[in-house]
């Protein structure tokens, strides 16, 4: 092979791996990073908004509840290792195989629902299953603070009233 041979393979070859290195630049730089369920329910001062609203993210948890419908949409929550929780939005039929125990990793946007951050998942893949998470046991007045978020939690108070509004039932509890 002469040089011009060699220089005519090297330039014909070089568009490629132009096209090549831009592919996988634009690829790492489209990955959704992959948060830990702190992050992901995280909020920002001073409106307490979701830290990564908007964002594309990819997180794992395991899932601690069934889903269930509340007003317009079914809600699955999931939590980690660490103690955090994070509740995801959808349809039933992305949710129908899931059961308590699953571990998951999901791909969505955080949105805000109700004031919470929220993953409105775009894929979810399970790939473990274990005993479903215990009921971490809290303090009434721990409830009150964004913590236990998508924990499955348990608590003891005494009940002083009971009611009822569009979104469901209502319990109040008396203060200590």
């Amino acid at each position: 092979m002469n040089a011009n041979n060699a220089r005519s393979n090297t330039c014909s070859r070089l568009p490629w791996l132009i096209c090549l290195l831009w592919i996988t630049f634009a690829l790492a730089a489209s990955a959704q990073p992959h948060l830990t369920l702190q992050q992901a329910g995280s909020r920002t001062a001073p409106d307490w908004t979701p830290a990564y609203e908007t964002q594309n993210v990819t997180v794992t948890g395991q899932v601690s509840i069934r889903a269930i419908w509340v007003s317009d949409s079914y809600y699955v929550a999931i939590q980690d290792d660490a103690g955090y929780g994070l509740i995801l939005q959808g349809n039933i039929s992305q949710f129908q195989t899931l059961e308590p125990g699953d571990w998951v990793e999901v791909q969505g946007m955080i949105v805000r629902r109700g004031g919470r951050p929220v993953l409105l998942p775009s894929d979810i893949r399970k790939f473990g299953h274990a005993a479903p998470p215990a009921p971490k046991a809290v303090k009434a007045s721990d409830l009150a603070s964004f913590r236990y978020i998508g924990v499955l939690v348990t608590t003891e108070s005494v009940v002083n009233d009971d009611d009822d509004n569009a979104g469901g039932d209502l319990l109040q509890r008396r203060r200590t």
